[in-house]
């Protein structure tokens, strides 16, 4: 399928490391995705994953010691289902002097913010 389909996801990889976790992280956007942020209808996660990427970039230049919790990590389902996986992921991140993590409660993000 080309790129220039609807359906069809732009991919990257990044380390898994960014995120406070082991491996390689893969974050899909598609171009649905794009069309639904532009008509304020709704954020995807890898989008977000994006944001707070740049966002770990950006404290990183200011000399900022902020942890980031990978949004499809910390959300509402995941802390129903994976309590262990997100208790990890926030022990890790606890390294920090702040930890920041988009928390998706179902239906609306949220910035999290811990000290």
């Amino acid at each position: 399928m080309p790129i220039s389909s609807p359906a069809a996801p732009g991919m990257t990889k990044v380390p898994a490391s960014y995120f406070e976790s082991d491996g390689e992280l893969s974050i899909a956007i598609g171009f649905n995705d794009l069309y639904d942020l532009f008509n304020k209808d709704s954020l995807d996660v890898g989008l977000l994953r994006c944001w707070t990427l740049r966002m770990k970039q950006q404290a990183k230049e200011m000399h900022n010691n902020v942890g980031f919790l990978d949004p499809q990590v910390f959300s509402a389902t995941m802390l129903q289902f994976q309590t262990k996986e997100v208790t990890q992921a926030i022990i890790k991140a606890m390294k920090h002097d702040f930890v920041a993590g988009a928390y998706n409660t179902g239906g609306h993000w949220i910035l999290v913010t811990l000290l």
